[in-house]
C-alpha cells in the first residue's frame, strides 16, 4: 500500500484480525499514535473488538527507540 491509511482502513484491517482471534487467547495489536488509528471512528468500534479479544495498545507518544 502506497500513501496515507484511513481509519476505514484500519477499521476493516483490526475486523480481519478480530475474526480470526480465539476466545481462549488474547490477541494484542500495538499500534503508532497517528490520526487513523487513534481517530474517533476507530476508538468507536475498540469495545467490540475486546469484546472478541482483540486488545488496542498505543505507543507512548514519542518513543525513537521503537521506531
Amino acid at each position: 500500500m502506497l500513501g496515507s491509511i484511513t481509519s476505514d482502513e484500519v477499521i476493516s484491517f483490526l475486523n480481519e484480525i478480530a475474526t480470526s482471534c480465539s476466545p481462549e487467547r488474547l490477541t494484542v495489536v500495538v499500534l503508532d499514535n497517528a490520526g487513523c488509528p487513534t481517530s474517533k471512528v476507530v476508538q468507536e468500534k475498540r469495545l467490540a473488538w475486546e469484546e472478541r479479544r482483540l486488545s488496542l495498545r498505543y505507543l507512548l507518544p514519542y518513543c525513537p527507540f521503537l521506531n
